[in-house]
């Protein structure tokens, strides 16, 4: 039977350490090992931290990582699994002889890393007549924890297999989306997220579930017509809307339900000024013509309700052949490009930038 050891015991053999000792290692967080993001997030939100090429033994890499902003917890093998504050990243290795060698998808190593950095911090690095990868991947670093600006928030989502032979403990993807839609996005408690993106917190939930005396209603003041001198007032109203100003965003959704638009087209829309913009462009039915190119009677698929196939393009083919149709649901529309973000209802699958008049996408 086990049995205690006593303080002259452990003295005796082991005696005291010294506070200096351990001076070094309190600069650093304790290490608790790596806890896995499980699988069956969407439409999760990262905050960049890392973005840097490195070295190991067995060979050369890329490496990006974020911390989870949203959701808080996801649903997994019965249990809410709390995910806020775990981490995600994405790597690409190469070797000197395969860094320009295409894989069975017609994608090398490079062209990988140049699609994440893009999906980061957009095309306007790489419009320069030289290129240093390394220096983008520094700037990148440097811009994501820079205390000064605004962070870089990321979408994300993870994905599942089956148990098989090969893998009989299911393996999770995790799978980055770029920065698209983020650009007014605040998490919870920091400030107005962008519309699309709100989140009710916590606080508001509970006032809702309890139950409050009705109060007599006062006279209303007739309504007054909410007006705007030039288009610098939108714009102005905008970047107060982006930053919280909860006065700025009222003012702004008063201004576009007035037009004749729906609450789906406000939450249809990627920030403030993409709504400042339909404002600018007159009521929903009439004219002046919308400066997004919407026809009036033109179909526009419907976030969440459209149905349809799509065809998508074969990465493998250099002549620009197509695979077989897949079921899909249009995720989101940009009314002003004409795009949407379609999901395949078979998988995980998403793809980005289609258009919505695509001879490759079939309504029928």
């Amino acid at each position: 039977m086990a049995s205690k050891v006593t303080q002259s015991e452990f003295m005796a053999n082991y005696g005291e350490i010294k506070g200096s000792e351990v001076a070094d290692k309190l600069k650093e967080p304790p290490k608790t090992g790596i806890i896995r993001l499980p699988g069956g997030i969407e439409n999760g939100i990262l905050k960049l931290k890392e973005c840097y090429f490195g070295r190991n033994e067995n060979g050369d890499f890329f490496r990006c990582s974020g911390t989870v902003i949203a959701p808080e917890s996801v649903g997994a093998n019965g249990s809410l699994v709390p995910v806020r504050g775990l981490q995600s990243s994405q790597v690409v290795s190469f070797k000197p002889e395969t860094w320009d060698k295409a894989d069975d998808r017609g994608v090398s190593p490079k062209d990988e890393v140049i699609n994440y950095m893009r999906s980061l911090v957009g095309d306007g690095p790489f419009k320069a007549e030289k290129i240093n990868l390394l220096n983008i991947a520094e700037m990148i670093q440097q811009r994501a924890n820079d205390t000064t600006k605004k962070p870089i928030y990321v979408r994300f989502s993870t994905s599942q297999s089956k148990p098989s032979e090969k893998y009989p403990n299911p393996r999770v993807f995790e799978n980055w989306h770029g920065t698209h839609g983020l650009e007014n996005y605040s998490p919870v408690g920091m400030g107005n997220p962008a519309p699309g993106l709100k989140e009710q917190p916590k606080s508001e939930v509970k006032a809702e579930s309890k139950k409050e005396t009705p109060k007599k209603e006062e006279p209303k003041e007739p309504e007054k017509q909410v007006e705007y001198s030039d288009d610098q007032d939108l714009s102005s109203l905008a970047t107060r809307a982006a930053n919280g100003d909860s006065e700025a965003e009222k003012t702004i959704r008063e201004m576009f339900d007035k037009l004749g638009y729906s609450e789906a087209d406000w939450d249809g829309c990627n920030s403030f000024d993409e709504i400042t913009d339909m404002i600018r462009s007159g009521t929903k039915e009439g004219p002046p013509p919308r400066q997004d190119g919407q026809v009036k009677g033109e179909f526009v698929p419907e976030p969440g309700n459209t149905v349809c196939k799509y065809a998508p393009p074969d990465k493998r083919s250099n002549v620009g052949k197509r695979l077989k149709q897949v079921d899909v649901s249009v995720e989101k529309i940009d009314k002003r490009s004409k795009t949407m973000t379609l999901k395949a209802l078979d998988s995980d699958k998403v793809f980005e930038g289609v258009k919505w008049d695509d001879e490759h996408v079939s309504y029928d």
